[in-house]
């Protein structure tokens, strides 16, 4: 069906056949055919369906996720048990002590798995419970520590002394902004904690955590030439335990490992901003963690994204990560890093369950709206649409998917994509008791047009 009346039916000689038009398609909004009735109930009911469905996927690995964790707790306990028994006899603990000197952390893993269990809590909208997600931050030394007397160990000092009040500041802003959303723990560089990195951070710290929703940040300083040139700091970040992609049989998986590329951050040690700027590339990490976080565990009823928020509060960064041919930089915005990661997510969800994606997509363009980020909004809103159209059926034209939106708007007391359209686009419903016909549809099909499905 072609969505756009010929150029006549704009001119004098086509009035008759645009009021037909618009009468015909008035008509067919306000006196639904049995058909199309039977249209809008199946998709409802596939809606409900899929709702359901979430919920036990959700139940299931919440199940899971907990006998794992009561395992994991039960084994320390176990565990301690019998330390505090060699201690009294006497044995010698030496291998535990090397086993407690390798975890970086201050909090022993056993007191992180407690403390997620102590602040998961039920959350009627997502009729699931959902624990906090552990954030780890850890500061590693490059490679000129160690020399004291060298001016690029003075500089890297400098650094690293940056990069500590930037997470220290960062850590005091998260509870403001995440509530218990998130456990934020951070450590810095310790001789006798320091020798892990990368991988081998990686594999002690899963190890403890393999349970908990976790996400684990490594900041190093990457690369500086000169006492006076612009330094380099790396953001290499891991995850697990709340897969951004379903897993191969479509069902949560609780031991991935996500692995990110790795962010780079070109600041002046000299600067005396600089602990600002990496305490804004931090924290943009950090709520983009936790928004994909909310928005995966949330899928029953779309819950609001901060990263808006976040973007009207800090200063412009400018982040880069390398390209596959490796001395080419991908220059990347904050804002831009976010909404990429963030729409990707929607994606990836929408490849599962699109009306769930859709309303989600809406929720977040209704957030951006609300701070000023209008072609944001637009550009999400627009996404909202496409996953609609894709949950209704794939051959749905534009006015098809519309009378379905209005349709299901008068039903429910509550929809996220509708309201994103009279909010960001002002659209409104034709009240079905007019007899005059209202401008609004046809203002909806121009907008519908406008912004192609």
């Amino acid at each position: 069906m072609n969505a756009n009346p010929p150029t006549s039916a704009f001119l004098p000689g086509g009035a008759g056949y645009l009021l037909s038009g618009v009468a015909t398609r008035l008509m067919q909004m306000f006196f639904p055919t049995a058909l199309e009735k039977a249209q809008l109930q199946s998709v409802l009911e596939t809606l409900a369906l899929n709702r359901r469905r979430l919920a036990s996927d959700e139940q299931r690995y919440e199940n899971d996720r907990r006998d794992r964790r009561e395992n994991y707790l039960q084994e320390q306990e176990v565990r301690e048990r019998a330390q505090a028994k060699a201690i009294e006899a006497n044995r010698n603990l030496e291998e535990h002590r090397q086993a407690l000197a390798r975890w970086p952390l201050d909090s022993l893993p056993t007191e992180i798995v407690r403390a997620s269990k102590a602040f998961t809590s039920s959350d009627t909208t997502a009729q699931a419970t959902r624990p906090p997600l552990n954030v780890i931050v850890k500061l590693t030394s490059g490679a000129h520590r160690g020399a004291a007397a060298s001016p690029l160990a003075e500089v890297e000092g400098q650094l690293l002394s940056q990069i500590a009040t930037a997470v220290t500041n960062a850590r005091g802003r998260v509870s403001t902004y995440f509530g218990n959303d998130l456990l934020f723990y951070d450590t810095h560089f310790d001789p006798r904690k320091g020798i892990h990195r990368g991988d081998s951070l990686l594999a002690t710290v899963y190890n403890g955590l393999c349970t908990e929703p976790s996400a684990l940040i490594e900041i190093f300083v990457a690369q500086f030439s000169s006492v006076s040139a612009p330094a380099t700091i790396g953001f290499c970040l891991f995850s697990w335990s709340w897969a951004s992609a379903p897993a191969p049989n479509n069902e949560p998986n609780l031991r991935q490992v996500e692995r990110e590329p790795i962010l780079y951050l070109d600041v002046d040690p000299k600067s005396a901003d600089a602990s600002k700027t990496i305490e804004a590339a931090l924290l943009m990490i950090v709520t983009g963690l936790r928004d994909g976080y909310r928005t995966m565990r949330s899928l029953l009823r779309p819950s609001p994204v901060l990263m808006f928020h976040l973007l009207k509060d800090v200063p412009a960064i400018t982040f880069w990560k390398r390209t596959s041919a490796w001395n080419d930089r991908e220059m990347l915005s904050g804002a831009r890093l976010l909404l990429e990661s963030h729409t990707g997510l929607l994606g990836s969800i929408a490849d599962r369950a699109p009306m769930i994606a859709a309303e989600a997509s809406a929720q977040s363009a209704l957030d951006a709206y609300a701070v000023g980020f209008v072609e944001q909004a637009d550009n999400l809103l627009g996404r909202s649409l496409e996953y609609y159209h894709a949950a209704i059926t794939p051959e749905t034209d534009e006015e098809g998917l519309l009378r379905y939106l209005a349709e299901a708007q008068r039903g429910t007391s509550e929809m996220v994509v509708w309201r994103a359209l009279q909010d960001l686009r002002g659209i409104t419903v034709p009240s079905p008791s007019k007899e005059i016909p209202s401008p609004d549809f046809a203002v909806m099909l121009e907008l519908a047009h406008r912004h192609a499905l």
